[in-house]
């Protein structure tokens, strides 16, 4: 099978390292070619894909109509006779032709998204039950649900139970510095409740990613007096992530809006605890309480509360952790491309 994918952008995000994992998986059975529109990309991302995998830079500026560029996009789409053409980002296929002669899949991504140009897909698949919801409500009869996955034998995973060793406890949050999305100001807000209420303990909290949200969530760390207990390191490959989740005792994804969190999926597979927004994306990952921890949604004194409460029922922890271990079993890079090839093969 000759299978195109196209993005827009190929920068580090949980949507585009989810790609390298497909193309990489589906490269070993099949054609495989990965077209990238904007002049946006990682090229140490770029490197992860498989040697085999046909990359295509499309170099277009950002928002440019510039019909050069869709003759480019076209040129490609119609060189090679692919049997499938799978997006990333809505809108791509209303600049191709033709489209008749292909099968066409879209994934979602997230809550929220623009659906324009959602018509010219045969198949649009949902990466959770609450994106499919949301797109539900949007008009859209049916997405078939296909989670995304990860390979959990590349994940080290902790070799003590939470909170054995020290009265330090290391907080971890994975994601873009966007907080009216992802929420880090209220992890900032928890952290100065917590260092109050509990002396007894030390709290670290480290933020990995980058994003516009930098200089505002450094600035409030240091207005708040916390600057010294919360760490950014920026980007870090996911190899680094995989190596070093285990170094810390507690994941939380205190996000606003999220179509599904990878991130809790893979805390979960590295024995630590993860901690996460009542929102329906990580909630249906932790079946409501039974495989992870939740606070209200864009409540930092309910998530100061909830870290505590983690902290003195150490037992409790333990237990819920070996859950959620089994539970990340759901979630695995194989489970995911088996069911993308049967879509794929279900419409030829």
């Amino acid at each position: 099978m000759k299978i195109l994918h196209i993005i827009f952008s190929f920068n580090i995000g949980g949507s585009e390292t989810m790609l390298v994992d497909i193309i990489n998986k589906q490269v070993q059975k099949h054609e495989v070619t990965l077209c990238v529109i904007n002049n946006l990309y990682d090229e140490k991302l770029l490197n992860t894909i498989d040697k085999r995998v046909k990359i295509i830079l499309l170099n277009r500026t950002p928002s440019s109509h510039n019909l050069f560029d869709v003759l480019r996009l076209n040129y490609w789409v119609h060189h090679k006779t692919f049997q499938v053409i799978h997006c990333h980002d809505c809108n791509i296929l209303k600049y191709v032709w033709g489209l008749f002669r292909f099968t066409t899949v879209l994934t979602v991504h997230d809550t929220h998204l623009p659906l324009e140009g959602i018509e010219y897909y045969k198949i649009v698949v949902s990466i959770s039950y609450s994106v499919e919801k949301d797109l539900k409500q949007r008009g859209l009869k049916y997405s078939p649900i296909i989670y995304n996955g990860i390979c959990p034998e590349l994940i080290l995973q902790t070799k003590h139970c939470f909170l054995e060793k020290a009265s330090e406890v290391k907080i971890l949050q994975i994601g873009r510095l966007e907080h009216l999305k992802k929420g880090q100001h209220l992890a900032l807000e928890a952290l100065a409740i917590l260092a109050k209420n509990n002396p007894q303990h030390y709290f670290n909290l480290t933020f990995i990613g980058e994003g516009s949200s930098y200089v505002f969530l450094q600035d409030m760390s240091k207005k708040m007096g916390i600057n010294s207990q919360v760490c950014f390191l920026g980007k870090r490959s996911r190899k680094y992530i995989y190596s070093h989740l285990k170094d810390y005792d507690i994941l939380i994804q205190p996000s606003l809006y999220e179509g599904f969190g990878l991130t809790v999926v893979e805390a979960m597979t590295a024995g630590i605890p993860v901690l996460v927004s009542n929102i329906e994306g990580p909630m249906e990952i932790i079946n409501n309480g039974e495989y992870g921890f939740y606070f209200n949604n864009n409540d930092s004194t309910d998530m100061a509360n909830c870290l505590a409460y983690m902290i003195s029922h150490q037992e409790i922890v333990n237990t819920v952790v070996r859950k959620g271990k089994i539970r990340a079993l759901d979630f695995t890079l194989s489970k995911m491309v088996d069911k993308y090839e049967r879509i794929y093969s279900r419409e030829q």
